[in-house]
């Protein structure tokens, strides 16, 4: 591999990593402009390097040394010197503006910093809403659409869950009401468990989430949109013990389209 070559090999490599992991997202991008495509991909990608930084990374220093070097190569995108792959070629829109991009690195050092155990929901809810709003933020300047932060706040609190480990607990926001009703600390809590009483778990902190999301559809951007489908039809199956399935190909595409449809997706 020569020097030329090298940045768009490691952004292939990262978005194929992201891609193995969403593997439903193949199904929901059709519906995007191809000129968002690319773009759609890298920034959510983008969006999980923040999250690991700020959630799974168990020394606080490091933690915070990793969103400082993201601020910093924010700082250079503009520019044209970023360091990361990402905001090399997969994300030029930063080099127009900054400081949306910035304000979901700020939010998330703020969110380390603090490092709370939510006592319930509504503490879940408004820790991780600065970041929510942050992220909404960036949708909205790239793609345009209205904002709308509560879907992405049951975003990232359901990637707590999904992504949820016992070495990384402590910052998993999972409230700790809901854990004495069922008696298990965060630190027990299993979500790939068969347990009954993880199972019975699991779905009062799914159910949850689903109550805390408005019914009445917002104009959100196209690619916002989708991934708030995505959302929805995750919570649903973790809700529901008679739909752990995977959903089908079609059922993606259909919720979809029916998403983009009701919302009028910019």
């Amino acid at each position: 591999m020569n020097a030329a070559s090298s940045p768009t090999a490691a952004l292939d490599s990262i978005l194929d990593d992201w891609r193995s992991r969403h593997r439903h997202w193949s199904l929901l991008e059709v519906f995007l402009p191809a000129s968002q495509r690319h773009q759609a991909i890298c920034l959510f990608a983008w969006y999980e390097a923040i999250d690991s930084a700020t959630f799974e990374i168990r020394d606080d220093a490091v933690a915070l040394a990793k969103l400082r070097w993201w601020r910093e190569d924010l700082t250079l995108a503009v520019s044209g010197q970023a360091r990361h792959p990402l905001l090399q070629s997969g994300l030029p829109a930063v080099a127009l503006s900054a400081e949306p991009w910035i304000a979901v690195v700020e939010a998330a050092s703020s969110l380390r910093i603090r490092a709370v155990r939510p006592a319930n929901l509504r503490e879940s809810w408004q820790t991780i809403q600065p970041l929510a709003a942050a992220q909404v933020g960036v949708e909205s300047a790239l793609w345009g659409g209205s904002a709308d932060n509560d879907w992405r706040c049951a975003d990232l609190l359901l990637a707590r869950l999904r992504r949820h480990s016992a070495e990384h607990a402590e910052r998993s926001l999972l409230p700790l009401d809901l854990c004495a009703r069922h008696a298990l600390s965060v630190e027990s809590v299993d979500p790939g468990s068969d347990d009954p009483l993880q199972r019975r778990w699991q779905q009062d902190w799914v159910a949850a989430l689903g109550h805390e999301l408005r019914d009445t559809p917002a104009a959100r951007a196209r690619a916002s949109t989708l991934w708030s489908v995505a959302t929805r039809l995750h919570l649903r199956a973790l809700a529901d013990p008679q739909r752990r399935q995977d959903i089908t190909p079609l059922g993606w595409v259909w919720h979809a389209w029916r998403a983009l449809r009701r919302t009028s997706g910019v």
